[in-house]
């Protein structure tokens, strides 16, 4: 977060007994409500109701236009609460879709800020601008003097995977460079594509939106199904002779073929069983589900570790019919007996109960479940359900262009690591153009946050650039 507010001192101040006096510190910084004068006639309305909004929710008489929300007293659950203030009360955001309207907030915290977005957008609505993009970075040129950076959502259809990487692309981006993300936009379009179509569908979707949008040139960027997604964007562009001069794919995994994982013995009939039952299992899928949200499965009510877990499917697999529907896990017995009994547990619990454990289980100050925030977390799953179903029989179409492969050095911890690659081998033979191949530091779940994404931003930023 980047301070709105610094002091220099001479000195720091001390208590009487040689101490930091943290609370004469603080106090520098403090601002009384009847120090905030505002001239609302000079305000917009937007800029009037949202501030009102923030008023509300943060317990104050006055914001500052120019005040970080964060600096304050704003947290992550106020922001999503004054999110789906904003939506509900404010007329002219009522195109947003929640996920997006929060990506922005959280890249421009200030009223003034997320009001001339707001306003923006509002203005472009005869434009026909897709409710699931993003505008995160606009220089003044025209489209056409300009290339624009594509973020395309990851597993649960937002933007959240790339929060800290988004930072260093748009430090990194200059004055003839765009930052652009697509995130789901409507859950009930979305879920409602068949399923084994969904990534060709968005491709073609996000695809014919950017070519409108008349950029020179593009760069594509995906991790996990984003990837999948910016390489069906990517041939649809260049099918419309528009310049792609970069396809990167951050851990992106597709299925292996059989003879290169433990299964390779088995019927092609019974892997395929595997393969797609595993991916229809609610329960196998929160498991995953909770790490891309952060949350801890074991705090939300599963017991069994993942090394059991792991050794359970292979016996199953292996000795058994291959099925790894719910109903599979529940009939086990001997060796497996207790997950068999933890699978019947779970599965008489209702899924947005399940859920609601889940988003408990997230480390963080307060735990108390905001009504738009169970709606919203019943939508990630449904959409992350809905892309990892279109996973399991997906092959990327063939594409001609230049493509950058990252692969986790941690691939073990990938997702579903036995059926599933994201490295060379895996995905040479759908790329035939000039293709580079590199390693990341971390695995699937963290390669683009904290130290490992410090090590791995320079490699990452080093676009093709025709």
């Amino acid at each position: 977060m980047i301070p709105s507010d610094i002091k220099i001192l001479q000195n720091l101040p001390k208590t009487s007994n040689g101490k930091i006096n943290k609370d004469e510190i603080i106090s520098l910084f403090k601002v009384e409500d009847d120090d905030i004068s505002i001239d609302k006639s000079q305000m917009t309305e937007i800029e009037k109701k949202i501030e009102d909004i923030w008023c509300k929710e943060l317990n104050k008489s006055f914001i500052g236009l120019d005040e970080n929300f964060y600096s304050v007293g704003g947290d992550s659950l106020l922001i999503a609460q004054i999110i789906s203030e904003i939506l509900e009360k404010v007329e002219e955001a009522k195109d947003w879709d929640w996920s997006s309207l929060l990506t922005e907030m959280m890249q421009t915290p200030t009223i003034r800020e997320i009001s001339k977005k707001i306003q923006n957008r509002f203005d472009n609505i005869d434009k026909k601008i897709d409710k699931s993009l993003s505008i995160l970075k606009k220089s003044s040129l025209e489209n056409d003097k300009k290339t624009a950076k594509v973020l395309f959502h990851a597993g649960t259809g937002t933007l959240s995977a790339y929060t800290e990487l988004l930072d260093y692309i748009i430090k990194d981006s200059n004055d003839v460079e765009d930052v652009l993300g697509f995130s789901f936009g409507d859950e009930a379009e979305y879920i409602s594509m068949k399923t084994e179509d969904t990534f060709k569908n968005l491709g073609e979707k996000y695809g014919e939106v950017l070519c409108k949008l008349g950029y020179s040139k593009y760069i594509l960027i995906g991790h996990c199904v984003g990837g999948l997604i910016a390489i069906e964007a990517a041939n649809y562009i260049t099918n419309k002779n528009m310049n792609v001069s970069d396809v990167t794919l951050l851990s992106t995994t597709i299925p292996r073929e059989q003879k290169r994982t433990v299964f390779h013995c088995l019927s092609r009939n019974k892997y395929d069983i595997a393969l797609k039952t595993s991916l229809e299992n609610e329960l196998l899928l929160e498991r995953t589900f909770s790490r891309l949200i952060n949350a801890d499965i074991f705090k939300a009510g599963h017991t069994v570790s993942d090394e059991r877990l792991d050794d359970c499917i292979k016996y199953m697999v292996k000795n058994l019919d291959g099925d790894l529907k719910i109903q599979s896990f529940e009939r086990l017995v001997g060796e497996y007996e207790d997950i068999g009994l933890e699978f019947k547990r779970l599965s008489s619990i209702p899924i947005s109960e399940r859920l609601n454990n889940l988003y408990n289980s997230i480390n963080r100050d307060k735990v108390n479940l905001l009504d738009n925030e169970i709606k919203m977390l019943n939508t990630l799953f449904n959409i992350f359900s809905q892309n990892f179903g279109c996973v399991s029989t997906y092959k990327p179409p063939k594409y001609n262009g230049n493509v950058r492969v990252f692969s986790c050095e941690e691939t073990e911890k990938s997702f579903y690591g036995e059926f599933f690659g994201e490295d060379k081998e895996t995905w040479e033979k759908y790329l035939a153009g000039n293709i580079v191949y590199s390693s990341i530091s971390g695995q699937h779940f963290d390669c683009l946050t904290g130290e490992n994404l410090k090590q791995n931003s320079t490699k990452i930023l080093k676009f093709i650039n025709e």
